[in-house]
């Protein structure tokens, strides 16, 4: 009998599938090594860093020192000339003082403008004036209370000293014909020629009055009536003024005759009396 297996249909369009086998994974390429740097290059750039900071350094502590050494320098110079200002100065003051009365002995320098003249001291602030041989000097003094009279010997001029002396508020005006130091500048007070009406007179003032109220001569201006100083030694308010006579007052009429009695002898004397004021 045939063999029935040899009928069997084969499907020659349907062939068998096979699955290809799985791709391998690619291995990763490995980075490029970077060549490094050789160990002296590395070594340059470090000094030259190292030089630079260095003489950066260097410049900015040059240009701080030569900012300082000019800056010393100039001071330098402006001490020096201020020195010689100073040593100048202290060689014009030394050669006027010495040419001028001290403190405790007014009369008895050499050269002194008060040679031969008398003295006269208060005994309570220790004040002292100078006059002539041939003034007369009346009045009284104490402890608390002095008040004197200086008069020439034609009785045509005196100087008046009251310590201590109220002082009065009231002003009047006058006009200020001059303003004079004392023989000892720095005891402070000023004397002040000034005209009230037809009668002139000088009077000795606090400096401060005169500073904090213009007072120049020249000019017409409200001044206290009651002129006082402040003593150096018991701070207490006096007057000193000098003033012709009332016999020479009365022969005055005008301002003009007021101001050119300042030109007179008597004038010169008197104000050289209220300038030898000084303290023993």
């Amino acid at each position: 009998m045939p063999d029935d297996s040899s009928k069997i249909p084969v499907n020659v369009n349907s062939p068998t599938t096979v699955s290809p086998p799985p791709a391998a994974t690619p291995p990763s390429p490995n980075p490029p090594v970077q060549p490094s740097a050789p160990a002296h290059v590395k070594s340059a750039h470090r000094f030259l860093l190292l030089y630079i900071t260095v003489l950066l350094a260097a410049l900015l502590a040059g240009g701080v020192y030569a900012w300082q050494n000019s800056k010393v320098k100039d001071l330098k110079q402006k001490d020096a000339y201020y020195l010689a200002q100073v040593s100048q100065l202290k060689k014009q003051l030394a050669d006027t003082e010495a040419s001028l009365p001290t403190n405790s002995n007014a009369g008895n320098a050499p050269n002194n403008p008060y040679a031969d003249w008398k003295t006269f001291c208060d005994n309570f602030s220790n004040a002292c004036l100078r006059y002539p041989k041939d003034w007369q000097i009346a009045g009284s003094t104490s402890s608390t209370k002095t008040t004197q009279t200086f008069t020439n010997a034609s009785s045509s001029a005196t100087v008046g000293y009251d310590n201590p002396y109220p002082s009065d508020k009231p002003e009047q005006v006058y006009f200020i014909a001059d303003i004079q130091d004392l023989t000892i500048k720095n005891l402070g007070p000023k004397i002040v020629a000034r005209v009230l009406g037809s009668s002139p007179e000088y009077v000795l003032i606090d400096s401060s009055y005169v500073t904090a109220n213009h007072i120049t001569p020249g000019q017409t201006i409200s001044f206290v009536n009651t002129a006082v100083f402040t003593t150096n030694v018991q701070k207490v308010t006096a007057r000193l003024k000098a003033a012709p006579t009332g016999a020479v007052l009365a022969n005055i009429k005008t301002a003009d005759q007021a101001t050119a009695w300042f030109k007179t002898d008597d004038a010169k004397t008197s104000l050289k009396i209220l300038q030898s004021l000084y303290y023993q």
